[in-house]
């Protein structure tokens, strides 16, 4: 498929042969072993007048190639062939060409490379046959000697006609296939060039929207990440030596593929020459059958050609990966798809970030160009920085009216985006889990299926390979997640409100633990549910009543419940560790979960007093020294700031104030554990400030100036004093925090 045949260049107009040409010195380039990021060997392509159309000059890499002579080449491009004499007469300037002009004088481009040593190729389209090609070079060297230079001093003279431009095109497939697509309709069985690929009604509207803050992770840190204008660059970068690839990996809508095609396609210069000549694009789904031909017919011709395959799995990515690493290979590859890891030993792994609002209401206004500020903030939240899914907005409004409901909202997208009934019910079902693996445990995946939305399992998954295909389910390593989230709260909200509390309660006791806490892990994004309270109320009252609460059995439910009943909860958790003798809370089991229980408490204004109190009683009966969960808790509560609470200095002095006075020295010992952290200067915390369940947004306490800190330095100091007169027994401890 990638041989060129003269008679498909042979009615190149002047243009298009020397965009051919363009392309063609790119690919060579790139085989000639020209560090293409190295400032150090310049690689200098021109088209300009003054008896030129290109010229290639460069150091370092290869001497010569099979098309390049040598290192410092003039083009000249006729796109039509008339004889000998025309050849003769291109290399003098355009007055001199004249009949009536006795004296000619030689064009500038000819003179300077004859001065530089270098060498002339003169390039048509049409094809010549036997001498003809000897013919026009010993024209062109007939034409120099006329004007008074020595075609000796050029390193060679040679002409390009068709039969030889159709054998390099050839060699390089990315230039084969642009040939091939010249005149064409459609993608060449698939695989097609960087222009044709953006016609692809996915990729060619609606408008693409610039990303310039939008980010491009090429790690798990903040750090290693790059900005959307550094895109092309980087990859072309990165795929400097061959074998070399890349994946851009990431939820189904994300905007991938537009966001690599934008960042190819208004590149300048080198990059955009080397997107031009060298990239071959295609759609997995589309060749997966050919291919493998096509990867193994680019690596045995030795090709440097980037292979670009759209909607490739991981594992057929590495394969392709793979394949580029063979001996001797110059072949390139960049995959797309859903799945893929922070770092690779092989391949470089680069996975878009969310879009920012501004973007998402960029797309949104493209279309929704009378729609209201909060009308545009309600759809932009659903879309939670998912382009494809403010596209599928933008075509919901084609036949409604926006509406300033984000359930209505909701389902105008799930509307526009052809979700049939028995979809939405698979999609409700998954949104009650933060993910599903249906191949993990497919008996345990139907009988959720039939308990939850009375589906047979088949069906489901089937429904939700569907979803994922218009951008609604993110599938990753054989797990799904419905997406974008504020939809999937939607959908798994309104699936609560047809489930009886009873059978909610009956599937989280019977269900594999995996099942059980990825529904557990969606309960903060689920509080509104009056369902799920009616759940928390249920089994506070029943399995789960008095000291119950606190049984390890039930600790992976306690953060969840928090999210959605903290006061209910609170309370139960007070009576079941408060209200007991403290040498009973030493029996208790203080889980992770629980220990996250009580943070989230811990982190309300409202709730942070008994909560301290909770902590104080666990923290008294557990080792001082060491990095117990619960004495990390205790010490970030009580320090100045980045303490993770809304409380304020005074609420927490208070709570601590009380605990101070207790008669246990248990309880006195690890007040003083709490005055220690109060007058600590380096200060630190692991985990962010977290919100919850849907309880309206209040910032995290932090002093308001120098003095509120002093004064509650001078409250803790001051009290340890007290302490030290009156407890001899504190006073070791007492050292220990003063310094």
């Amino acid at each position: 498929m990638f041989t060129v045949h003269p008679n498909e260049i042979k009615d190149f107009t002047g243009d298009e042969l020397v965009e051919l040409l363009r392309r063609l010195l790119y690919a060579e380039a790139r085989k000639a072993g020209v560090p293409l990021r190295g400032v150090h060997v310049p690689l200098q392509i021109t088209v300009a007048d003054g008896g030129q159309d290109a010229r290639i000059i460069w150091t370092g890499g290869e001497a010569s190639t099979d098309y390049f002579p040598g290192r410092d080449i003039v083009f000249q491009c006729k796109a039509k062939d008339t004889g000998n004499v025309q050849w003769e007469q291109e290399v003098w300037t355009k007055p001199t060409q004249k009949k009536t002009v006795p004296v000619k004088i030689l064009n500038p481009a000819v003179r300077d490379v004859m001065a530089r040593g270098g060498s002339y190729i003169g390039i048509t389209a049409k094809a010549l046959v036997g001498n003809k090609p000897a013919d026009r070079v010993k024209a062109i060297k007939k034409g120099i000697t006329t004007a008074g230079g020595n075609p000796a001093n050029l390193a060679s003279v040679d002409v390009y006609e068709g039969n030889k431009l159709a054998a390099w095109a050839s060699a390089h497939p990315g230039v084969a296939v642009w040939i091939k697509q010249r005149h064409a309709a459609i993608d060449l069985a698939g695989f097609s060039t960087l222009d044709h690929w953006g016609k692809r009604a996915d990729t060619a509207a609606p408008p693409f929207v610039d990303s310039p803050d939008r980010k491009f992770s090429l790690g798990p840190y903040e750090a290693d990440a790059i900005e959307f204008s550094q895109l092309a660059a980087r990859l072309v970068a990165e795929l400097d030596e061959p074998g070399a690839s890349a994946r851009i990996w990431g939820a189904s809508g994300i905007g991938k593929t537009r966001a690599l095609h934008h960042a190819l396609s208004t590149s300048t210069g080198l990059l955009d020459g080397l997107a031009s000549a060298n990239f071959i694009f295609c759609d997995f789904g589309q060749v997966r059958d050919r291919l493998w031909d096509v990867a193994n017919q680019i690596l045995k011709e030795r090709s440097a050609a980037v292979l670009v395959v759209d909607g490739c799995p991981l594992d057929k990515a590495r394969e392709l990966n793979a394949l580029a690493r063979t001996a001797d290979s110059q072949l390139r590859v960049i995959t797309l798809g859903a799945e893929g890891l922070d770092h690779d030993d092989h391949c470089v792994m680069i996975r878009p970030t969310k879009a920012d609002r501004a973007t998402i209401r960029g797309i949104l206004r493209n279309k929704l160009t009378k729609a209201k500020s909060d009308e545009l903030d309600y759809i932009a939240d659903l879309c939670d920085g998912f382009p494809r899914i403010a596209v599928l907005a933008t075509e919901s409004h084609e036949k409604n009216a926006i509406l300033k409901s984000v359930n209505d909202v909701a389902q105008q997208i799930l509307d526009a985006a052809g979700a049939e009934r028995d979809t939405v019910r698979a999609l409700e079902c998954l949104s009650l889990f933060d993910s599903l693996s249906p191949d993990e445990n497919p008996a345990a995946f139907d009988e959720l299926a039939e308990t939850l939305v009375h589906m047979k399992g088949e069906l489901m998954y089937e429904n939700l390979v569907i979803a994922a295909r218009k951008h609604l389910v993110e599938r990753s390593h054989g797990t799904m997640i419905a997406q974008p989230r504020p939809i999937a709260d939607f959908l798994a909200l309104r699936r609560l409100d047809y489930l009886r509390p009873s059978t909610l309660i009956g599937f989280l006791g019977s269900a594999q633990p995996q099942h059980r806490n990825a529904m557990l892990a969606r309960w903060r994004f689920l509080a509104r549910s009056r369902t799920l309270s009616e759940v928390i109320h249920m089994l506070l009252r029943g399995s789960f009543a008095d000291a119950n609460i606190i049984h390890p059995d039930v600790a992976p439910y306690l953060p969840a419940f928090v999210h959605v009943e903290p006061d209910r909860t609170g309370a139960a958790l007070f009576w079941a560790i408060v209200r007991v003798p403290l040498a009973d809370v030493g029996a208790i089991a203080v889980t992770d979960e629980l220990v996250d229980a009580l943070r989230l408490l811990a982190s309300r204004q409202d709730s942070f007093r008994p909560a301290a109190q909770i902590v104080l009683r666990l923290a008294a009966v557990a080792p001082t020294e060491g990095t117990q969960p619960i004495m990390r808790l205790l010490r970030q509560l009580f320090q100045v700031t980045l303490a993770g609470t809304q409380a304020d200095d005074r609420r927490r002095r208070e709570a601590l104030e009380e605990a101070l006075e207790e008669d246990d020295p248990r309880i006195r010992r690890v007040g003083v554990e709490a005055l220690g952290a109060m007058i600590q200067t380096h200060i630190s915390r692991s985990e962010e400030f977290e919100q919850i369940g849907a309880e309206d947004y209040r910032p995290e306490w932090a002093p308001d100036d120098h003095g509120t800190i002093n004064a509650y330095f001078d409250w803790a100091l001051q009290r340890l004093l007290d302490l030290w007169r009156k407890d001899i027994e504190l006073r070791p401890g007492l050292l220990k925090k003063a310094g």
